[in-house]
């Protein structure tokens, strides 16, 4: 039996559908209690229509978004506010409405990226200025200097958060080396590269020997001194496009785009030329279809064989 489809809606989605539906209502506030007797009543209706079925549309569809979905939803309400600002019979009317500006380079700085939001701050800032051509009035120009201002300012805010608040969540605090979510984040990028080109990529993970032997006769002190010195040591051994990261505790994850068997055992010879303490590793080429997960699984396998070779030998 099917099963039923199920929606799945991403913050990025629910944040758009919020800004669409308190448009639509700022709307029908606007024709409910007008701010004069010439307000632009059926423009705001024709507004309100659209972002109403606009919302209902993305909560209907909010599944994982296409980015032009959201510029889309964007432009939209730059394109609202501006016919709203222009056609407004009162100064009190343009500026209440142009602070719908700021929220959409919030929203920008927030899912879409510094790159986008200032995209968007250069495109509220040439909107505003031509609503104003349309319907201007005394001081409108100190209004939009003010306006802009806040807008920019608020929006290069936001963005520095999000990218600082970005950083720390894929960041491992100890040596500075991608997590987890950082490597995952790094190995949908670099695969899908490694699939477009055709060309190898390895993951390999490292583990630690005795690193526990270390701990309990040095001090975590001591074993966390020797986690830093070997994540800065490898770094210099890698090229620019190698992304390192620790997993947990003594285990480590080397991502390696352009780099077969040949390419990888160089890459791991020195890594072991540069490290102060033994270790294990295992290996796992890319194949078609693979996800990060599939990789650390089949490079684990081999991890887990190293080791096992290591005790026999030293038996």
């Amino acid at each position: 039996m099917t099963q039923p489809r199920r929606w799945t809606r991403t913050p990025e989605v629910w944040a758009l559908i919020a800004m669409l539906a308190i448009s639509g209502l700022a709307c029908v506030l606007g024709i409910l209690a007008p701010m004069s007797e010439r307000a632009p009543v059926a423009l705001k209706a024709v507004l309100a229509i659209i972002a109403g079925v606009l919302a209902l549309w993305l909560w209907w569809a909010g599944r994982e978004p296409r980015r032009v979905w959201l510029h889309g939803g964007l432009i939209m309400c730059v394109a609202g506010a501006t016919a709203i600002i222009a056609a407004a019979q009162t100064p009190q009317g343009a500026v209440a409405c142009s602070l719908s500006y700021l929220w959409v380079t919030v929203y920008a700085a927030f899912f879409l990226g510094r790159t986008a939001t200032r995209c968007y701050v250069g495109l509220v800032s040439v909107a505003f200025a031509i609503a104003l051509v349309l319907y201007p009035f005394p001081g409108a120009v100190q209004i939009w200097v003010l306006v802009m201002v806040t807008v920019a300012i608020g929006a290069e805010a936001v963005a520095a958060m999000v990218a600082k608040l970005g950083r720390l969540a894929e960041t491992d605090q100890l040596t500075g080396l991608f997590n987890r979510t950082g490597l995952q984040r790094a190995a949908v990028r670099t695969l899908a590269e490694a699939t477009r080109r055709d060309t190898p990529l390895t993951v390999t993970v490292i583990d630690l020997d005795g690193f526990k032997l270390i701990n309990d006769r040095d001090g975590h002190a001591a074993g966390d001194r020797l986690l830093v010195d070997l994540a800065s040591a490898w770094q210099g051994c890698l090229r620019a496009s190698d992304v390192l990261a620790r997993l947990g505790g003594d285990e480590f994850a080397l991502l390696l785009p352009h780099s077969g068997a040949e390419e990888t055992e160089a890459a791991l010879a020195r890594l072991r030329a540069a490290s102060p303490t033994h270790w294990s590793a295992g290996t796992a080429i890319a194949r078609p279809g693979d996800d990060l997960d599939d990789l650390l699984a089949r490079a684990d396998r081999h991890l887990y064989l190293d080791k096992a070779r290591d005790r026999e030998t030293a038996s």
